[in-house]
C-alpha cells in the first residue's frame, strides 16, 4: 500500500522553506529547469547545471546563489521522493504538492514534468547500481603445474 501522504516529504524544513521561493518563480523558465533536473537526477556525480548556468539562473530568477541552490535541491528532492515512493498517479502528485502549499500553477509544472519524464527517470535508476557489493557470478581457474623429473642421480 502507498505510504500516507504526510510521510512522502517527511518534515523537511528545507523543503518547506523552498516552497515560497518556488511559488514565486516564472513558470515557463521553471519548466525548463524541472525537465533538465529530472533528466539528470540519475547521474550520480554530475550536476544538472554548470556553475555558469547557475549564475544565469540567479539572474533569470532574481535569486542569490544560496536561494538557487535551495530551489534546485528542493525540486530534485521532490522528484526523488516521487521515485522512492513510486508515485505515478496524478492524484497522489497533486495531493503531495498541495500538502507543502505549492501553488496550483507550480503543481501543474511538476505534474507535467513527472508525467513526461518520470518513467524514464525510474528506468535510469533501475539500471544504476546503488553502490552495494559486487556479486561473484562464477569462477574459473587453470592450474599450471610444472613437474620435475627425478632421473638417475
Amino acid at each position: 500500500p502507498p505510504p500516507p501522504l504526510m510521510s512522502i516529504f517527511g518534515n523537511s524544513v528545507k523543503l518547506k522553506e523552498s516552497i515560497p521561493l518556488i511559488n514565486e518563480l516564472n513558470g515557463d523558465k521553471l519548466q525548463v529547469v524541472l525537465e533538465r533536473l529530472v533528466q539528470n537526477l540519475h547521474l550520480k556525480d554530475a550536476s544538472a547545471f554548470t556553475e555558469q548556468e547557475e549564475v544565469k539562473l540567479q539572474k533569470v530568477f532574481r535569486l542569490d546563489q544560496e536561494q538557487v541552490d535551495v530551489v534546485l535541491t528542493a525540486c530534485a528532492f521532490i522528484f526523488q521522493q516521487f521515485a522512492y515512493h513510486n508515485i505515478s498517479s496524478e492524484e497522489r502528485v497533486r495531493a503531495s504538492l498541495t500538502e507543502c502549499n505549492m501553488t496550483e500553477e507550480k503543481q501543474l509544472l511538476f505534474l507535467g514534468t513527472w508525467g513526461q519524464h518520470g518513467k524514464q527517470y525510474l528506468t535510469n535508476l533501475r539500471q544504476h547500481r546503488l553502490g552495494g557489493p559486487s556479486v561473484l557470478r562464477g569462477i574459473s581457474c587453470q592450474p599450471q603445474l610444472q613437474m620435475s623429473d627425478s632421473g638417475p642421480q
